[in-house]
C-alpha cells in the first residue's frame, strides 16, 4: 500500500508489513517513486562469561560458613554453570560441607551469586587447609576464573611472637597516602589490638621450566615444566608431554602427546592422553576429544576418592588397570559411591580389575574383571567380562561371559538379556533370561530350572556328556542351550549295588549280566512343552575290528542297523511333551558281548524338525572275558 503525499513538500511515507518488507518513499517532485530495502541493523553477539570473584578466599575454622562470589557478565539469554568443591589438604565432611551446586541467571541478569560453604569447627590444632572449588559446564557463557582455592585457618593456631615497632604517642594519627594521591588520616592502633589474620594463598605464574611448587592457574596455556610438588596445585593448563605429579592437578585438558603420573586429579579433567596411578577426587574426568572419539587411556592404579558425586567416564583402560573406589563415605543419610560411565574398554588378554565401584546406567564396559562389590544401574551392556560375583542382574551380556564358584555354585544370571554369538562359562542360568540367536554354552553352564526339577523329581545327576551338536531339519549346525548326562554302572534286576555312574566303564566276565545304561536330557528352555522323539544311538566295535557297527534302538529297546542317514532314525520314546529334565533309561539287562559299545543320546523336536545329540563324548563301555 503506498500512501500518497499531500502537496509536494510531503515527507516520504513507509508503511511496513514486517521486518522485511521494501519501504516506499515518494519523492516531494513528480518523477516515479523509488523503492529501497530498509538496511536491518546487524545485532553484535553478546558473550556471557562467568567466575569466581577471586582466585584465593579466606575464612576461620570457628566461622561456621563463608560466602563464595561467582559473578556474570553479559545479560544475553539464560545461563548456567556447576559449581563443586573437592578435598586439597581439607577434607570434605571433615573440615568442611562439600558443595555441588547448579547456578542460574535469568535473561538480562547480571548479578553477583553467593553460595555459603559451611565450615566445621574442631578443638585441634591442625594447621590452616585448602580445598579446591571449580566451575564447570556453563550453558551459554564461558568461564573466566573457573578454580579458586578456600584456606580455612586453623583457630587453634598458637600465639604468634609479633616484633613491635617503635611506639606511637596515644592519640596522634599515622599520614596515608591513597593511590589517587589524596592524602588523608587514618588513625592508629595500638599493635596489640591489631588482629593477626594468615594471607590466602599467593598465586603464582604457571608458565615456567622446572617444578611446581606453588598455587597457580596456567590460563588455558601450555604447561612448561614437568613435576608438581607435593603441596602444590595446578589449574587451567594445557599439557602436552609428561607430568610427574605429587600434588594436586585440576581442570586440566591432557592432549594426546601428554600424559600424567601419580597424584590428585579434581575438577572437570579432559584427557586425550594417558593418566596413571592417580586419586581422582573431582566432578567429571573424560577420555573424549572434541569430535566425540574416545582417545584418553587410564592406566596403573586409579583411586576414586571423589566426595560430590564425581564420574570417570568414556576411557580406554590399559593392560592390568586396577580401579578401585574408596569405601563408602555416609554424609548424613546419603551414602555416597565411586562412579564409572559411558563406554569404559579395557584389555582383552590383560582385563582391568574394577573394585567397589559403580557403573552407570546405559553404560557399555568390555574386557574387564568386575568384583563382588560393584553396582551398576539399568541398561548396562558387559562384552567380554568375567564376574566375580555370585549374581548379574538386568543387564545385557555379549561376547565371551565368564563366571566364578561362590562355595557350591557359579555366578547366577537373573533378568538378563544374553546377545547373539555370544559364549557363557561359569554360570547358573536363573529367571527371565533372554538368549539372542547362535548363543553358546561353554563348562560349567547349568539351568536353575533344570537344578529345581531335578530335585523337585528326585532325578538323579549323572555325569555331562560335553560337546553336543545340533542341526535344523536342513542339516545345518545350529547352536542350542540344551545339556545332555549319562552313565553307566553295574545293575541287576532289584537295582543297584550302590556304585556310581560312570561316563566310562569295563565289564568284565559275568558282569557283563548287570549292565544298566541311564541318561538324562536337559531341555532346552526354549523347547520346554514341545513334542519331541527320544533318539538312541548305539556303536558297536567287536574285538580286532577297525570301525563300528551303528544300530539304532527302537521302543522296545531293540537295536536295529542304522546306515547313517539323520532321516532314518527311529524314535526310541516316540512324540513326548518335553520336561524341563527328561529321565531316560537305556538298558537295563545282561549285554553277553565282547568288545567296545558307544551310546549316543538326544532329542528330534516334531515341528521344526531340530536335533540335539551328543557328538564329542558319549557313554563308553568295554566288555572282556575276565
Amino acid at each position: 500500500v503506498v500512501t500518497q503525499p499531500t502537496g509536494p513538500t510531503q515527507p516520504a511515507v513507509t508503511q511496513p508489513t514486517g521486518p522485511t518488507q521494501p519501504a516506499v518513499t515518494q519523492p516531494t517532485g513528480p518523477s516515479t517513486p523509488v523503492i529501497t530495502k530498509p538496511v536491518q541493523p546487524v545485532q553484535p553477539v553478546e558473550i556471557n562469561s562467568v567466575g569466581f570473584s577471586q582466585q584465593a578466599y579466606q575464612t576461620t575454622e570457628n566461622a561456621g560458613s563463608v560466602n563464595i562470589i561467582v559473578n556474570r557478565t553479559g545479560t544475553f539469554g539464560e545461563v548456567r554453570v556447576e559449581l563443586l568443591s573437592s578435598d586439597d589438604s581439607a577434607i570434605a565432611g571433615i573440615d568442611y560441607q562439600p558443595v555441588v551446586q547448579s547456578l542460574f541467571w535469568g535473561s538480562g541478569d547480571e548479578i553477583d551469586i553467593h553460595i555459603p560453604v559451611k565450615i566445621i569447627d574442631n578443638s585441634q590444632i591442625d594447621g590452616d587447609k585448602n580445598l579446591i572449588l571449580s566451575l564447570g559446564n556453563a550453558d551459554n557463557a564461558k568461564l573466566r576464573l573457573d578454580t579458586a582455592i578456600l584456606t580455612i585457618v586453623d583457630d587453634e593456631a598458637k600465639a604468634q611472637v609479633v616484633v613491635q615497632p617503635d611506639p606511637i604517642e596515644p592519640g596522634s594519627t599515622e599520614i596515608t597516602e591513597e593511590p589517587s594521591g589524596v592524602v588523608s588520616p587514618t588513625p592508629s592502633v595500638p599493635i596489640n589490638e591489631i588482629p593477626q589474620v594468615n594471607s590466602p594463598p599467593i598465586v603464582h605464574d604457571c608458565l615456567k621450566s622446572g617444578g611446581l611448587q606453588f598455587v597457580c592457574n596456567a590460563g588455558n596455556k601450555v604447561i612448561t615444566f614437568h613435576e608438581v610438588a607435593e603441596n602444590a596445585h595446578l589449574s587451567k593448563g594445557i599439557l602436552e608431554s609428561h607430568l610427574s605429579n605429587k600434588g594436586l592437578i585440576s581442570n586440566l585438558t591432557i592432549t594426546p602427546k601428554g600424559s600424567v603420573k601419580g597424584g590428585k586429579v579434581s575438577g572437570y579433567t579432559q584427557n586425550e592422553g594417558l593418566i596413571e596411578d592417580i586419586e581422582f577426587v573431582g566432578a567429571s574426568l573424560t577420555g573424549k576429544n572434541a569430535e566425540g572419539e574416545i582417545v584418553g587411556t587410564l592406566g596403573g592404579k586409579i583411586i576414586l576418592s571423589s566426595e560430590i558425586g564425581g564420574v570417570v567416564e568414556d576411557v580406554w583402560l590399559a593392560p592390568n588397570t586396577h580401579i578401585v573406589g574408596r569405601e563408602i563415605r555416609k554424609l548424613g543419610s546419603k551414602t555416597t559411591r565411586q562412579r564409572l560411565g559411558g563406554i569404559i574398554r579395557g584389555d582383552r588378554s590383560k582385563p582391568a580389575i574394577l573394585e567397589r565401584v559403580h557403573i552407570e546406567a546405559f553404560s557399555e564396559v568390555s574386557n574387564v574383571i568386575v568384583e563382588e562389590n560393584v553396582t551398576y544401574g539399568e541398561g548396562v551392556t558387559f562384552t567380554d567380562v568375567e564376574f566375580r560375583t555370585p549374581v548379574v542382574r538386568e543387564v545385557s551380556l555379549s561376547g565371551h561371559i565368564k563366571g566364578s564358584r561362590f562355595k557350591e555354585n557359579y555366578t547366577q544370571l537373573e533378568s538378563v538379556t544374553i546377545r547373539s554369538e555370544s559364549v557363557i562359562s561359569n554360570v547358573v542360568i536363573g529367571e527371565h533370561v533372554v538368549f539372542e540367536d547362535e548363543v553358546r554354552l561353554g563348562e560349567n553352564v547349568s539351568f536353575s530350572v533344570h537344578e529345581r526339577y531335578m530335585e523337585t523329581h528326585h532325578i538323579e545327576a549323572l555325569p555331562d556328556l560335553t560337546g553336543l551338536a545340533a542341526i535344523d531339519k536342513f542339516g545345518y549346525g545350529i547352536s542350542t542351550l540344551a545339556k545332555l548326562q549319562g552313565g553307566t554302572r553295574l545293575g541287576g534286576i532289584k537295582g543297584s549295588n550302590g556304585e556310581s555312574y560312570r561316563r566310562q566303564k569295563t565289564f568284565k566276565g559275568h558282569e557283563r549280566e548287570k549292565v544298566e545304561v541311564f541318561g538324562n536330557v536337559l531341555t532346552d528352555v526354549r523347547h520346554v512343552g514341545q513334542k519331541a522323539d527320544i533318539l538312541v544311538v548305539a556303536a558297536y566295535t567287536p574285538p580286532g575290528a577297525l570301525s563300528p557297527t551303528f544300530y539304532r534302538l527302537n521302543q522296545e529297546g531293540r537295536p536295529l542297523i542304522w546306515e547313517g542317514a539323520m532321516s532314518s532314525l527311529i524314535p526310541f520314546r516316540a512324540n513326548v511333551s518335553l520336561a524341563p529334565v527328561m529321565p531316560v533309561q537305556i538298558w537295563n539287562k545282561p549285554l553277553d558281548i565282547l568288545g567296545k559299545v558307544q551310546v549316543y543320546l538326544g532329542y528330534r523336536l516334531k515341528g521344526s524338525g531340530e536335533l540335539v545329540y551328543s557328538q564329542a563324548e558319549v557313554i563308553e563301555m568295554v566288555f572282556t572275558e575276565e
